[in-house]
């Protein structure tokens, strides 16, 4: 791959809680290999803060470099099992862990994040069997996420985490369940991966909400996160549908196409709507509070400008204030033109006093 895999620094915050530095800083490394929008940026947070560890997210295997790979990190990489990534993870000495999450709501959450973010999910499986840029701005009512979510594309996405959960070595996080409580299931994960005191566990989950994650994206990657939301949005019809076309996946972790009997297509596409729009909203309020802040920032850099230009018109000799409306940059070019000329004749008088002393 021509550009460089990027290692995320880990989060020393939370190497206190353990007994010793010995303990938190022995090498680990984590892989977190699972489809799409099934909690793997959340589930890599926490451990990651749980352990400390540096992150690491790539999309192809090509462009991992394993050479520069640190003794202590965790890997996200949506990509599914084959001999010689299996080879390498084992070789790199990795733990693996799969997430699993009922289809449909994967479906639904590809579907608004693929609206948000075109193009970004092509590079998914090196973007074997198509892409999503057909739903778009789709509903789940629409033929063309119908048509998307029975597609070779969406087989291939959804197999992933089966792929995985099928080796015996690989630790298998059900989404729903960490969704529940996400202490218990934090601290069960860690048991299999490295027990850890349960004040890091503990601080991990209450700095890695859902609803604190989300104010620190901009993307809406953390969009609702409620399992059964794909109740709410997809007819019974076409669920069934659905569901008849991914029945390995369904039966691979246990999960039922059980529709909501009473959902009709306009309250189908009124729930869609409405959430849209809450995000839309929230989308809204959080591009207002960093303008807002943005401006906070701006006005502090500007008085502390105006202090330097005063500052600055003292030490040459000049009123602290000028005269006249003057934006701070300004007044510093003016300044330095004036230091200039100043300096300059300073230097031509010196050199005037060598020539003749």
């Amino acid at each position: 791959m021509s550009r460089d895999m990027d290692i995320l620094p880990g989060d020393p915050t939370y190497a206190s809680h353990w007994k010793t530095t010995a303990d938190s800083d022995a090498g680990l490394r984590i892989a977190i290999l699972s489809t799409p929008r099934t909690g793997n940026t959340w589930l890599r947070r926490l451990l990651g803060s749980v352990y400390s560890l540096p992150q690491i997210i790539e999309d192809d295997p090509r462009g991992i470099e394993w050479r520069r790979l640190p003794e202590r990190c965790i890997l996200q990489h949506h990509w599914d099992a084959s001999g010689e990534l299996i080879a390498r993870l084992r070789e790199q000495r990795f733990h693996l862990v799969t997430l699993c999450r009922h289809p449909l709501d994967v479906l639904i959450s590809i579907l608004h994040f693929a609206s948000v973010n075109p193009g970004t999910t092509a590079y998914w499986l090196g973007r074997r069997g198509g892409n999503e840029a057909g739903i778009a701005d789709a509903t789940p009512r629409s033929p063309a996420f119908e048509q998307y979510a029975i597609s070779q594309r969406a087989k291939l996405l959804l197999g992933i985490s089966p792929s995985w959960a099928a080796m015996k070595d690989c630790l298998l996080v059900r989404y729903e369940s960490l969704v529940r409580d996400p202490t218990v299931q934090l601290s069960m994960v860690c048991d299999a991966l490295r027990p850890a005191p349960a004040e890091a566990v503990q601080y991990a989950v209450e700095a890695n909400t859902l609803e604190k994650q989300r104010s620190l994206v901009a993307n809406q990657h953390f969009w609702r996160g409620r399992p059964e939301l794909w109740k709410q949005l997809v007819p019974p019809p076409e669920a069934i549908r659905i569901a008849e076309n991914h029945q390995p996946f369904f039966k691979a972790f246990g999960y039922a196409c059980d529709p909501d009997a009473n959902l009709t297509d306009q309250g189908a596409e009124a729930n869609w709507y409405a959430l849209e729009f809450a995000s839309l909203k929230e989308e809204c309020r959080l591009a207002r509070s960093q303008v807002l802040t943005m401006r906070e920032r701006h006005a502090a850099d500007m008085a502390e400008l105006r202090s330097q230009v005063r500052e600055l018109r003292v030490a040459l000799g000049l009123p602290a204030e000028e005269n006249g409306a003057v934006s701070p940059g300004a007044a510093l070019l003016r300044l330095a033109s004036r230091a200039r000329r100043r300096a300059g004749r300073l230097f031509g008088r010196l050199h005037e006093i060598l020539r003749t002393g």
